[in-house]
């Protein structure tokens, strides 16, 4: 029935109690509000068989419940339909325990429980009373299986279990309270309160005792310590008093022969004295020697014996004086030559520093001769020289004195109150930024102090400190972007620019931001990981980064992080950002976040005239000029694919099906080919370099594709062009050619691709390359006004006539005196001058959409066009591109290669103080301000490193969520489909089953147009045209045979039943099964392989095709035009709301949709029809061309959904 649990007590406990019969498992479950957990149960009071009945279950097959139940005869048999149970004259708490676990085994609720308890208690008591007393033993038995082991264990679970169990429960009345139990109740109280404060002062007594045992064992450990030092002592005594009387003597010897008191001729000389002496004592000696010998035998030989020892005394001294000279000697020659050199450096020394001191005075002379002058304008000038001058002299000698110190000491120290200096500190930082190895760039310092110098460097820091430097460093440069960026204000003309571009490296998205300050110069902001790259990742990271430079100025300056905030948004006046899909919104919201923070900045706001609020509140969005050259290679790429289809049958048979042309092909891989950081299995640069430069007389001028990406389809054109017959020749003398050279080989002989090519090279230099040179070498981004306008205006002439190209017209002044540029221009034959026209005229469409699409803000008509002075002058600082932001990871993938390892803390570190030039903004630093913000890198590297934790947490959350929200939509999305399928289906059943053939269609239309309206028939065919599309997977005609209308113009039945034919016979449905759509790819594939090169259509055709292309796009340039027009009309709509009449006699153009098309119908407004109560419905009168009657439409309305064209 229950799985029995181990439990955790030791094997010795628990076997003793299973031996008494006392402890067991058993599965105790939680109610609804608790967890399910195993838990074991002991025993409670005794029952027959047995010393210690137990809470326990009997495994499968028994009757029995538990020891209790069985001793109070109930069994599993009793509680199946519990109407009748017995009553039990004590309940206990086992069998409470019992009945819990059993009855929760069969899925009872606790309420349950608690009614048989009642029954079998035989008294009238509370549901939920007797719920919580249960749940309160049940409780406490659990308590004691997890806390208690062994047999305490034992012991109180049967306390517990042998207990009774009360269903009914009063309370007792309390006794009345006399003066003298209140009195007592105090004095317990008090009692009770001294007692914790004797319990206190006894735990402090104890601890005091412990320390003071310890203590005491100390002294005991240095007491004999001490004895035995002692009895060293003693022991040595005599070597003491040696020792003693050996110094005397050597402080006697040293005092005689000290080698800066005396010269060795004194030495010698007192050598020589000693010598005589000595010799003269041995005289005396031999002398004594005879006259001993009449004397006692015994006292002579005692004289003998100690005069020997004299004699082998004096002479050892003597030894050991010889060799004391002889060191002395050499240590006073040493002495010598080091005192000399020092003599010469200190004499030099001291004549500079005189010199100095008396330039000094003179300068003071001189100051204080001028001062009792009268002081004329040359005077103040000469005064303020010479205290330059004072001031230079006075560092020079300061600098002198520290030379003079380094001079003396050998080693550099760098550890300096338990810290490493500042010099070190930002030595190592220099050097991280210089992409020295975090591991290495201690050993370097090492290295190049030793060679340089010949000086030894003291400590130096370990790589882990190292680490610590560059988050340091990260400090500081963000102290520096504070700084400057501070340094403008709002109420200022010229603010702040904010750059920003993002990448994803390693699958870690990755969101910069420069600036560019009022003075033109640049900062590096900071580089944020994001967890995604919406506008909202954006926005978060930028705020972020605000945020740490706020931080990091409250902290230097003491100010609120939050008015620093708010200070430093409030700072930018514009932006500078590509006009990709985020962007553009971070833009907007940048702006919006500095309007709401405006008036909490600038002081006394509201009392500001309008104009300077306005003025104040100004905010450019400018877009970089470099990314309108990425999209005109795009766009061109789609154009000449465009046109090789027209021009040709198809596309070649041997290259894969790509969606790029086969131009753009052949420029990629004849650069992967004949280029050096091409490819290195297939590329032949090398013998390629070699026949350029002996057969031909030139040298290679392909382009890579590495790095290269503003203008690399029409710079690689103009060199492949070049290179043509070269490449041509070269493929001719190769014998084995591999797969690359095979495809380069097919196409370049192909005349389109080759007039293709021709196109873009031409086009390059007359005008992209011009362009690029103008837009980087502007100024700022209103000084790229001009060049753009004027290609405007000649691919307006260009794309109706590119004849004037292939003569070398130009909207710029360039030169064509180059090789290249002669190839370009040199004449050809007739059919490939007409295909390079073609394709040039092409071109100037494709770049001119994208020119007036991304460049319109600065062209005639747009909002940076013709501005005033003063507004110029507003963005004076906004550069021409966004380069800056590439710039910077182009480091960060340089760097993230070097370290992959490293935080981006300290990537950015490195980034920045590498772009911000930061080791020159210290050094122009004073001491004391290089000092303080040294200091303040150091103390707040815990906050950047706590900062960058929490961030990295927050972006693994971010992706985690982001995650989970995919997963979801997508099951959303597939249980959507496999809805409206199955639904699809159902419908399609119920119409009689799919309709595959045009009498059926008819038949089926014709049974139910009596009973359904034409609405309901439209949605009938539009579900056959569904079925056909999602579930038989057939193709249509166009797209717009699948839908139910076409801009905005629902299709008639007649046009529905017309379409649903079309699909009908398109996929020959009438007579053939919906054939496999894997069969029949691979039969499509084997068909489209069959053919061999492209197949030229008849010139006649090509321009019937070539000008419906030309139409296309010069419909697209149009509608674009016209857009742009209805947008800009819109600015009227406010004034005209409040005065409608303002639009009488206004000419207007006025979009209609005839037959699916969009046309634009110009006309005048002659008066109004009819007014509204909303403005916005008025009705007014318009005389349209070629109309004889005026019409009749609400023009404001369509003006809002930009359909009107209001003309001044």
């Amino acid at each position: 029935m229950m799985a029995n649990t181990e439990s955790e007590e030791p094997a010795s406990a628990m076997d003793e109690a299973k031996d008494k019969g006392i402890l067991s498992g058993t599965n105790l479950e939680h109610d609804e509000a608790e967890v399910t957990a195993p838990v074991s149960s002991a025993a409670g009071s005794s029952a027959p068989g047995s010393l210690a009945p137990q809470a326990t279950s009997i495994p499968g097959g028994s009757n029995d419940i538990g020891p209790y139940c069985t001793a109070m005869d109930l069994h599993r048999d009793l509680f199946t339909g519990q109407e009748d149970l017995p009553t039990v004259e004590k309940l206990q708490n086992g069998l409470v325990v019992e009945l819990y676990d059993f009855l929760k085994e069969n899925r009872m609720s606790n309420m349950g429980i608690a009614r048989i308890l009642i029954k079998l208690g035989g008294v009238s008591a509370n549901d939920h009373k007797v719920c919580n007393y249960v749940k309160e033993v049940v409780t406490k038995y659990k308590h004691i299986k997890k806390n208690a082991k062994g047999i305490v264990q034992v012991q109180k679970l049967s306390s517990l279990l042998d207990k009774e169990f009360l269903v009914l429960r009063s309370k007792q009345l309390k006794e009345p309270d006399t003066p003298r139990k209140k009195k007592m109740r105090a004095q317990i109280a008090e009692i009770k309160t001294d007692n914790k404060g004797v319990k206190r002062k006894l735990a402090g007594m104890e601890g005091t005792i412990e320390d003071q045992r310890h203590r005491l064992e100390f002294l005991e450990e240095e007491l004999d310590m001490r004895k035995a030092r002692q009895k060293e002592i003693a022991d040595f005594s005599t070597l003491q008093d040696s020792f003693v009387f050996l110094c005397k003597k050597m402080k006697q010897i040293t005092a005689e022969f000290d080698p800066t008191c005396q010269e060795l001729n004194a030495y010698k000389k007192k050598y020589e004295e000693k010598e005589k002496e000595l010799l003269e004592l041995e005289k005396k000696l031999v002398a004594c020697q005879g006259k001993l010998q009449k004397v006692n035998a015994r006292n002579v030989n005692k004289r003998i014996k100690r005069r020997d020892e004299s004699i082998t005394k004096l002479k050892d001294d003597n030894s050991e004086l010889s060799t004391l000279v002889k060191e002395l000697k050499e240590d006073l020659e040493q002495n010598r030559n080091q005192l000399s050199s020092s003599k010469d450096r200190v004499q030099s020394m001291e004549a500079h520093s005189k010199h100095i001191n008396q330039s000094r005075r003179k300068v003071y002379d001189q100051a204080r001769y001028l001062r009792r002058r009268h002081t004329s304008g040359a005077d103040v000038q000469d005064l303020m020289d010479l205290k330059e001058r004072v001031s230079f002299l006075e560092k020079r000698e300061k600098e002198l004195e520290e030379v003079i110190g380094l001079m003396e000491d050998n080693t550099i120290m760098t550890f300096e109150n338990g810290r490493y200096n500042d010099c070190i500190r930002k030595t190592i930082m220099e050097l991280l930024a210089q992409n020295v190895s975090l591991r290495k760039v201690t050993s370097v310092i090492r290295t190049v102090i030793k060679n340089l110098t010949g000086k030894n460097i003291g400590r130096l820091p370990s790589a882990g400190t190292v680490s610590r430097l560059a988050v340091e460093a990260n400090h500081l440069a963000t102290i520096e972007v504070a700084l400057a960026m501070k340094s403008a204000t709002p109420e200022k003309a010229l603010g702040n620019c904010i750059h920003g571009d993002g990448t994803t490296k390693h699958h870690r998205k990755y969101q910069n931001f420069q600036v560019t300050l009022p003075d033109g110069t640049s900062r590096t902001m900071g580089l944020v990981e994001m967890a995604a790259g919406d506008t909202e990742a954006v926005m978060d990271a930028f705020k972020d980064r605000i945020n740490t430079l706020a931080s990091s100025l409250a902290q230097l300056e003491g100010g609120n992080q939050e008015d620093m905030y708010k200070e430093l948004v409030t700072t930018v006046k514009s932006t500078m950002t590509d006009q990709g899909a985020t962007m553009p919104q971070f833009n907007d919201r940048l702006r919006a976040l500095r309007q709401d923070l405006l008036p909490q900045v600038v002081k006394q706001w509201n009392q500001l005239p309008g104009d300077v609020q306005a003025c104040v509140s100004d905010f450019g969005k400018f877009f970089c000029k470099m990314h309108p050259l990425i999209n005109f290679a795009e766009e061109v790429d789609k154009a000449l694919k465009a046109f090789e289809d027209i021009t040709t049958s198809g596309r070649h048979a041997h290259t894969l099906q790509t969606s790029e042309s086969g131009a753009t092909r052949l420029i990629r891989i004849s650069s992967k080919a004949f280029h050096h950081r091409g490819c290195d299995k297939s590329g032949v640069e090398d013998v390629f370099s070699a026949f350029l430069s002996n057969a031909c007389g030139t040298k290679n001028h392909l382009v890579d594709y590495i790095g290269n990406r503003a203008n690399i389809l029409f710079e690689g054109a103009s060199a492949l062009y070049f290179h043509v017959p070269h490449i041509q020749e070269f493929l001719s003398m190769i014998q084995n050619r591999n797969n690359l050279l095979l495809a380069i080989e097919e196409d370049i002989n192909e005349k389109l691709l080759v007039a293709e090519i021709r196109a873009l090279g031409i086009f390059y230099i007359a005008a992209i390359k011009p362009l690029w040179e103008r837009i980087i070498s502007s100024g700022n981004i209103f000084d790229t006004n001009e060049p753009l306008h004027q290609l405007q205006t000649k691919l307006m002439v260009w794309k109706e006539d590119a004849s004037p190209l292939l003569a070398g017209d130009s909207p710029f002044n360039i030169s064509t005196g180059d090789d290249i540029s002669k190839k370009l221009l040199d004449s050809t034959d007739a059919e490939a001058e007409m295909l390079t026209t073609q394709a040039l005229e092409l071109i100037s469409c494709a770049v001119l959409l994208i020119l007036q699409r991304q460049c319109k803000d600065q062209l005639p008509g747009g909002k940076y066009w013709d501005l005033a002075d003063d507004v110029k002058a507003a963005y004076h600082n906004v550069p021409s591109t966004n380069m800056i932001g590439e710039r910077d990871f182009a480091q960060l993938d340089l760097l993230v290669r070097k370290k992959p390892s490293a935080r981006i803390t300290t990537l950015e570190a490195l980034i920045m103080w590498t772009n911000n030039k930061m080791p020159e903004w210290l050094d122009s630093l004073s001491e004391k301000e290089r000092g303080k913000y040294m200091k303040a890198a150091r103390q707040c590297s815990d906050d950047v490193l706590r900062r960058y934790a929490e961030r990295k947490k927050a972006i693994k959350q971010q992706k985690w969520e982001a995650l989970q929200k995919a997963s979801q939509k997508r099951k959303d999305l597939e249980e959507k489909r496999m809805k409206s399928t199955a639904d699809l289906v159902n419908e399609v059943v119920e119409l009689g089953g799919v309709w595959t053939s045009e009498q059926k269609i008819t038949e089926m239309v014709g049974d139910i147009e009596s009973t359904k309206s034409d609405e309901q028939i439209r949605r009938i065919l539009y579900t056959q045209l569904l079925f056909l599309q999602k579930v038989l997977k057939c193709q249509g005609p166009s797209k717009e045979h699948f839908q139910l209308s076409h801009q905005g113009q629902p299709f008639t039945r007649g046009e529905m039943m017309q379409h649903l034919v079309d699909v009908v016979k398109h996929n020959n449905l009438q007579t053939q099964p919906q054939p496999d759509p894997v069969e029949a790819a691979a039969i499509q594939q084997r068909e489209s392989s069959a053919g061999s090169s492209f197949e030229y259509t008849a010139p006649e055709d090509q321009v019937e095709s070539f000008q419906e292309q030309k139409n296309k796009m010069f419909k697209k340039i149009e509608e674009e035009k016209k857009k742009r027009a209805a947008i800009a009309s819109k600015q009227y709509l406010d004034e005209l709301l409040l005065n409608p009449e303002l639009l009488v006699g206004k000419r207007i153009e006025h979009v209609f949709l005839i037959e699916h098309v969009k046309v634009w119908i110009h006309g005048v407004v002659t008066g109004i029809s009819s007014y509204k109560t909303d403005n916005l419905k008025t009705l007014f009168f318009i005389d349209y061309e070629d109309e004889d009657e005026l019409k009749e439409y609400n023009l404001l309305s369509d003006l809002k959904k930009n359909e009107l064209i209001v003309k001044d």
